[in-house]
């Protein structure tokens, strides 16, 4: 639920955290700030490793260290992997049942955020960043600092109230992030 307070003139939005959303928050900081890239290039250079290590046992040579150091290879891209979505899964329902309810207060200078028995202020100066991916407006504020306000329990006059805020108070630090979908053969970039 949502709405407007008249006395203040600022907009103040509650919601409750969910899972699912926390894991998107993740996702898009994760893309944004390069940790997706990074892992994927990291994950070429094992993998070229690995078969320049393990082309000779291929051809016929056993040798017990070409062996080990493809097994580290192997376990090291499984890790690359595997351990990225895991702990942002693990952030997501640890914050979900950390705190189950968010109450957020839009200010001229910042966001009011109160969570789980914690209160605290976001300046729009500094480091805040702001996504909008799919059906989560992400808010990513310092190191490891994630809230994603969930756009299904929001009404839509008070959405487009809130976007319209972003752009004017962030500008270029608002950011609409386009997701690629496949439809056969075809790409479509979908809004």
């Amino acid at each position: 639920m949502s709405e407007i307070v008249e006395q203040t003139g600022n907009l103040e939005i509650s919601y409750q955290t969910k899972a699912e959303d926390m894991f998107w928050a993740a996702l898009v900081v994760d893309k944004q700030n390069g940790t997706i890239r990074r892992r994927n290039i990291e994950s070429f250079l094992l993998f070229g490793i690995f078969l320049w290590m393990g082309w000779p046992t291929i051809d016929g040579e056993y040798d017990p260290f070409n062996m080990a150091v493809c097994g580290i290879m192997l376990l090291g891209l499984f890790i690359l992997w595997k351990l990225p979505p895991f702990l942002n899964r693990r952030f997501a329902y640890s914050k979900e049942r950390k705190c189950p309810e968010v109450q957020m207060s839009f200010q001229q200078d910042g966001i009011q955020v109160q969570e789980g028995g914690e209160s605290y202020f976001i300046p729009f100066e500094g480091s805040l960043q702001i996504y909008d991916f799919r059906n989560v407006i992400v808010i990513s504020h310092g190191k490891n600092r994630v809230l994603a306000i969930p756009r299904n329990q929001m009404e839509r006059k008070t959405l487009e109230q809130l976007v319209a805020f972003f752009k004017e108070r962030l500008g270029e630090r608002y950011t609409f992030i386009v997701d690629k979908v496949r439809y056969g053969n075809r790409v479509s970039w979908l809004q």
